[in-house]
């Protein structure tokens, strides 16, 4: 089996980003020093061969040379050997001795291929470290002289004392040059009384004193390579299979690895098809029990009766098990525990092993049959005392484990389901979902598993799909769902059957694959109106939901209103907390969440975790409908704190989807993007996924990354691909790409593709998000209108005026006033409106700005403020515009809004309004500059001829075209045109023609023609 690699460096961004600081300080000629530690496999090599490859892609010298491990002790400087025959064989022989001058008798000592070396003189060691050391010092200085130096020195933790001393002296005396010295060691290889944690103290203490007007700064740094987290070994798992993998093949690799590169990639290697199996590969399994064979035979006797209990082992069960007193246990694994093969765990009272791979190799290292013997030996101790494992619930599921490990199904079923049903009390309900599917695996070797538990198959799985839920796991929930349809229809109970359904078309909508109607409506079917039973009420409530997603608000909230009927008349309380949870979202006008907490509390009496926590995402919900930023904020984190002790992160996605979105929406856009990156480590997928993307590119946007916000805004648009995908995703998503577009593309075919998101939805239900999107669509209609009269272009007017005629007709029948922030976007399509209509309307933005102001929305009312300052600049009131600009960029400011920032400072240079203070910078020029340039300079610090120029641009003249009307040179044309793209701040010469239009620089800068 060929063992594996990833084609791509993966993760390590903060590590490679201070070793990338490193270059940089000695190019800067001030010299770096790092030390980079990690357990064996961790990354150390990998993160060092990229460092090496960025040095000699920026023109560095590199030397690298490696420390031997010979019988216990290294091969005399055997690193700088290497690296002298890697620098000769760069140079040539001529080259190297040309760096050392007359001392090429010393170096060839080192390397006898550039002949004899020189004698020692009397009383002088053959490798007289002083010489020596001066020696390679000096031959570094000397490259350092034409660029700088990269010296690595590889596995410290084999080196000789020589090479020690060496690194020791180098750390000492490269400081001020232009040279970064690189170790490397491994962590797991330096145990007590090892020599080199003399040295690593050493190093420890040294300091570099930075020049006067510095900080200090540590002179050498130390960099610890931990092991991958999840999304990193994802990543690998992707680049080594050159695929996207499986979300069950990630977990598996995780498990397996414990996150250590190098044993990802073996276990890559083991299953090339995709599919993690139980191989271990011969290199692997060599590198495993390396160490274990050079252990005392009672040791290794010890570690295989461990290995079968697991990764980590109590004490007092291994004694037990192994039937061995506690000293002598102590005594057989002191040496284990030395070795670094077993971990002390002290808080739990017993013992782990470092690598879960060793564990594996141990155990599948046994004779036939004694891992069955083994794994009988545990569950029959754990069950005469199941203190000896620390309580109840996990000596239920240590028990199921080893009785099901030792293949007796008929104990291990009734086992697995006591610790299921253990492990759900604990709210772990991911293990609870483990050993529900594991029940399912021993029913069929089971004779009569009915009798034996008192249960029918469909009841495991439909346990088991509640745990599925609960725990977040949707794809498995899928595939129980499936089955359990299947079940449930040779089972003959259609009300079991109409259950199963309502599940279905929950987790359709959630997957994204439909609406979830049709399934719902049959489920309807299947349970007849009389009597009224629960059941009823319960498919009832799940068709109101389907509708509600579509959305048909009037369908949802007549099966919405039947459910309740039927439930309050037949006492059915969950479906009427059910039920209750969902009103608020299909009622006609926006209101505070009264019903929500209604069903809440029915939840609370009921002790339902589920609807408790889905009332948390109703109600923080309603509040972001509400603009209410900071009430859906306090309402989503006190749910996340529920989720997190009830083990339902994963589950409770979208309530942290709810609290980023009030993030955003408040202007807490730090706080956003930190729990964005939390959220990435739980690996949503589906919908959730989808969401959060959007979620990140909303971020980004504001903040001025706009590449960032593409790629987002991308990787959602593949998650929704052939997807179901309702309003609440689609028209954010649809507002995100206008706003992007009004400002790296053309916004000539926003309008186009608004209208057509818009016809898919009956826009009165969905008001909340077809404000805003009707908002991004008439500016982008209004900036390609800009365009289209900056260019003289007839027909791209009449398509722009168009779009702008059609938003405009839509947004006359929209109901606005069902939504909060209603009338302040219908002030905002009317003053974009204006704007597309060459003139301007600073009415529709003072309203806007008021009604955000009264919502107490402060970006938006910013984003209103700079609409209102356009619009007085178009209408020739600078002094009241100056106030608007200052007031807009107030808020951007202490908000972060670099976009808006970016864009007001345009606009304020343009109408020469300075918006800081004397001194304070202001776009590229201080304060008293900007003053003069306010006065009497050019617009945006354009010269006069740039002004010609950009008229001519503006006009859609080619370069050829300007250096003919101007005559002047092809060259000098371009050198003009590129000048005033960077003086705009923007990329495309259409994007420089809208500017000077919609900041009417031609208006106010005939003074400044020549």
């Amino acid at each position: 089996m060929t063992p594996l690699a990833s084609p791509v460096f993966v993760g390590r961004a903060a590590e490679l980003g201070r070793l990338d600081d490193a270059l940089r300080r000695a190019e800067a000629g001030e010299g770096a020093a790092v030390i980079v530690g990690g357990e064996a496999g961790v990354g150390k090599t990998r993160l060092v061969e990229e460092l090496v490859a960025r040095a000699d892609e920026a023109g560095h010298a590199v030397l690298t040379g490696g420390c031997v491990e010979l019988e216990g002790d290294g091969l005399p400087l055997a690193p700088v050997v290497e690296a002298l025959r890697g620098l000769a064989r760069q140079l040539g022989p001529v080259g190297l001795v040309g760096l050392v001058g007359d001392r090429r008798g010393e170096l060839a000592r080192l390397l006898p291929e550039l002949g004899r070396g020189a004698l020692p003189a009397a009383g002088e060691d053959a490798h007289s470290s002083g010489r020596l050391f001066d020696l390679v010092l000096g031959l570094l200085e000397a490259l350092a002289a034409a660029r700088p130096v990269l010296f690595v020195i590889e596995d410290l933790h084999w080196a000789d004392q020589s090479t020690r001393a060496l690194a020791a002296f180098l750390l000492r005396n490269v400081r001020g040059s232009r040279v970064t010295l690189v170790l490397t060691y491994r962590a797991d290889g330096v145990g007590p009384g090892h020599p080199l944690r003399t040295f690593l103290a050493e190093a420890e203490r040294l300091r570099w004193a930075a020049p006067s007007g510095r900080e200090r700064t540590r002179w050498v740094e130390r960099v610890e390579l931990h092991r991958f987290g999840r999304v990193e070994v994802a990543q690998l798992v992707g680049a080594i299979l050159g695929a996207t993998v499986p979300d069950s093949l990630v977990d598996d690799v995780l498990a397996c690895s414990d996150g250590n590169a190098f044993f990802v990639e073996e276990v890559v290697a083991a299953s090339q098809d995709g599919s993690l199996g139980v191989v271990i590969t011969p290199t692997l399994r060599e590198a495993l029990l390396a160490r274990v064979d050079a252990l005392p035979a009672a040791t290794r006797d010890l570690l295989r009766v461990a290995a079968a209990g697991g990764q980590r082992v109590a004490h007092r069960l291994l004694a037990a098990v192994a039937g061995l007193s506690d000293e002598q246990v102590w005594e057989a694994l002191r040496a284990a525990v030395a070795a670094g093969v077993l971990l002390v765990d002290q808080d739990a009272g017993g013992y782990a092993f470092r690598h879960a791979l060793t564990r594996d190799a141990l155990h599948d290292d046994g004779l036939p049959g004694e891992g069955k013997h083994l794994h009988r030996r545990y569950a029959q101790a754990v069950e005469a005392d199941p203190c000896l494992v620390g309580g109840p619930a996990q000596a239920a599921a240590t028990v199921a484990y080893h009785w099901y490990s030792a293949h007796d199904h008929v104990r291990a079923l009734p086992a697995l389901l006591h610790a299921a049903e253990a492990a759900e009390c604990s709210y772990a309900y991911a293990e609870a979902l483990r050993h529900y599917e594991r029940a399912m695996a021993s029913w069929d070797e089971v004779a009569d598993p009915g009798a034996l538990t008192g249960k029918d198959r469909l009841a495991i799985l439909e346990a088991a799909i509640l745990a599925a839920r609960t725990a977040g796991e949707l794809r498995r929930e899928d595939e129980l769902l499936a089955r359990a349809r299947v079940e449930a229809s040779r089972f003959g109970d259609p009300v079991r059957l109409a259950l199963v359904l309502t599940e279905q078309s929950r987790l359709q909508r959630k997957l994204g694959r439909s609406d979830g109607v049709s399934e719902a409506q049959e489920a309807v079917r299947l349970v007849p109106a009389q009597p009224p039973t629960p059941a009823r009420a319960a498919v009832l409530v799940a068709l109101g939901k389907a509708f509600s997603s579509v959305p048909r608000r009037a369908a949802g909230q007549a099966a919405m209103d039947e459910a309740l009927a039927v439930a309050r008349a037949t006492g059915a309380r969950r479906a009427e907390a059910s039920a209750l949870l969902s009103s608020d979202c299909l009622a006609p006008v926006w209101g505070e969440p009264i019903d929500v907490r209604r069903g809440r509390e029915i939840a609370v009496e009921l002790g339902a975790d589920d609807l408790i926590l889905a009332s948390y995402t109703h109600e923080s919900d309603t509040w972001l409908g509400a603009w209410r930023f900071d009430e859906a904020i306090l309402v989503g984190q006190e749910g996340l704190r529920l989720a997190r002790r009830l083990g339902q992160e994963r589950a409770s996605m979208i309530i942290a989807g709810n609290v980023v979105e009030a993030m955003i929406g408040a202007g807490r856009w730090a706080e956003a993007e930190r729990m964005l990156a939390q959220l990435a480590e739980l690996v949503p997928v589906g919908i959730n996924a989808m969401f959060l993307s959007e979620l990140r590119g909303e971020v980004a946007l504001v903040r001025d990354r706009l590449d960032e916000a593409a790629t987002a805004l991308a990787t959602a648009d593949s998650l929704r691909a052939k997807r179901f995908v309702d309003s609440q995703y689609v028209l954010p998503s649809a507002r995100l790409w206008a706003e992007l577009e009004l400002r790296r593309g053309d916004p000539g075919a926003v309008a186009d593709r608004v209208l057509e998101t818009l016809a898919h939805f009956d826009l009165p239900d969905v008001v909340r998000y077809v404000a805003p999107l009707l908002a991004a669509g008439m500016a982008a209609a209004a900036e390609a209108a800009v365009v289209a009269r900056v260019r003289r272009d007839a027909e791209g007017l009449r398509r722009a005026l168009d779009g702008a005629g059609r938003l405009a007709a839509v947004a006359a029948e929209l109901p606005f006033e069902r939504y909060p922030s209603g009338e302040a976007f219908r002030a905002m399509v009317a003053g974009e409106l204006a704007r597309a209509q060459g003139g301007a309307d600073p009415g529709a933005w003072a309203s806007a700005a008021k009604a955000w102001g009264a919502l107490g929305v402060t970006y938006q009312r910013a984003c209103a403020l700079r609409g209102l300052a356009e619009s007085l600049l178009a209408v020739g009131d600078r002094a009241a515009a100056a106030a608007e600009l200052r007031a807009a960029a107030a808020i951007a400011d202490e908000l972060g809004a670099h976009l808006l920032r970016r864009e007001l400072g345009e606009l304020a240079v343009a109408a020469r309004v300075v918006l800081s203070g004397p001194g304070e910078p202001v776009d590229g020029l201080t304060g008293g500059d900007a003053e003069t340039c306010a006065a009497d300079g050019p617009p945006l610090g354009l010269t006069a001829r740039e002004l010609e120029v950009l008229r001519l641009v503006a006009a859609g003249s080619s370069n050829p075209q300007i250096a003919s009307a101007l005559f002047i040179s092809r060259k000098t044309a371009s050198t003009h045109v590129s000048n005033i793209l960077g003086k705009l701040g923007v990329a495309t010469r259409g994007e420089a023609a809208a500017v000077a239009h919609r900041l009417h620089l031609f208006d106010r800068a005939g003074s400044n023609a020549p």
